[in-house]
């Protein structure tokens, strides 16, 4: 055990987003070295009795949430001197203000860069540049977290060379969560995204192939899990499929055990947006841990460096006929339950949380 205690200030909403499992896994294996390990945020969860959730209101309008989140950290009558180390989400670092310079030591975590688009992403792009030309600066600044090496090069190339002690962090899964069923039936075929429903992801894409798969006479359902700008325009694409389902967001409880009934898991966030290029995604892991098998466009967001049969990767321009003709294949051949296992197996040697947090928290905890 070490003598270190760690809070996390954080942006996320918990019982609510479900990019917070970065925060809950890391909490988790933090919590194991160190003797008192809190996160402040929004929302509710039932923690592990090893660290603790500190709620804060989420009550500001669109625009002002992470400056009034910040307030409510630097008014609250929170002790934040007990703590030896702190963890802080790009956001929050702006509105911190002189604060983050009291911390005994800090670190800046960068999950992603701005990935909406519009007048408020360029409000964030000022913080996103500000949160990072602060890490670089800061005497009492450790480390910092992405989710790639072109995350990390994006990073340099917009902030400069001279910023170190940068950890990658790539999305991970809770195996035994998200695990494989032996019992999914085939009929009908599964396909499924889960995410926002936006229109820069390439959502609307996803009911094309299963146009396409109608075409070809494959029984199949295709389910679109979330919410978002492009929520309406999909409902309105749809009315008249009786293939198509748009699902309300859910859990994360509740998406690990619909994952298990399902199939084919989609990606079709496309290439000419740099944000996804730089990605890790959270639901890649989570499909390919299922045992699903995985269509998607063909960018470094969505690539590992093994060459996986279960993966199918193409060009934005023949995403949609190519996966159709992709997933008909593996119907043909008769191989889904080979290349679900090859998924699983990938997953449980590579994309494990305990696997992929293991150098942040060993330099976080060896600083």
């Amino acid at each position: 055990m070490f003598e270190m205690n760690v809070l996390w200030l954080s942006v996320r909403r918990f019982g609510k987003d479900l990019c917070g499992t970065t925060q809950i896994a890391l909490l988790d294996k933090i919590s194991q070295y160190s003797e008192q390990v809190e996160i402040w945020a929004r929302g509710e969860y039932e923690p592990s009795q090893n660290w603790g959730l500190v709620s804060f209101p989420d009550d500001s309008k669109i625009g002002f949430q992470t400056k009034n989140l910040a307030k409510h950290f630097l008014l609250s009558e929170q002790d934040f001197s007990k703590f030896q180390h702190v963890l802080i989400d790009w956001p929050l670092v702006r509105y911190l203000g002189k604060k983050v310079n009291e911390f005994e030591s800090w670190s800046l975590i960068d999950r992603s860069p701005p990935a909406d688009k519009g007048i408020l992403s360029k409000l964030q792009w000022r913080d996103w540049k500000f949160a990072w030309k602060k890490y670089r600066d800061s005497e009492n600044s450790k480390l910092a977290m992405v989710v790639s090496r072109e995350h990390e090069e994006f990073v340099k190339n917009k902030i400069g060379k001279s910023v170190d002690n940068i950890t990658i962090v790539n999305a991970g899964v809770d195996i035994n969560k998200f695990n494989s069923s032996n019992h999914r039936s085939m009929n009908p075929l599964k396909l499924v995204y889960h995410g926002r429903i936006d229109v820069h992801r390439g959502v609307l894409s996803l009911p094309f192939i299963s146009h396409i798969l109608d075409q070809k006479g494959i029984k199949h359902e295709l389910h679109l899990i979330g919410n978002g700008n492009a929520s309406t325009k999909v409902g309105e694409m749809i009315k008249d499929n009786e293939s198509i389902y748009l699902h309300d967001s859910m859990t994360h409880d509740e998406i690990s055990r619909f994952l298990q009934g399902c199939h084919i898991g989609c990606l079709p966030m496309p290439s000419d947006y740099e944000m996804w290029k730089l990605s890790s995604p959270l639901k890649l892991s989570e499909y390919l841990s299922s045992g699903l098998l995985v269509v998607g466009i063909d960018h470094t967001g969505n690539r590992f460096d093994e060459d996986l049969k279960s993966i199918y990767l193409e060009p934005k321009e023949n995403f949609v006929k190519g996966s159709a003709e992709w997933i008909k294949s593996v119907l043909d051949d008769g191989n889904f339950a080979e290349l679900s296992q090859l998924s699983r197996k990938f997953a449980e040697q590579n994309l494990d949380w305990n696997l992929t947090t293991t150098e942040f928290i060993s330099r976080l905890l060896n600083q």
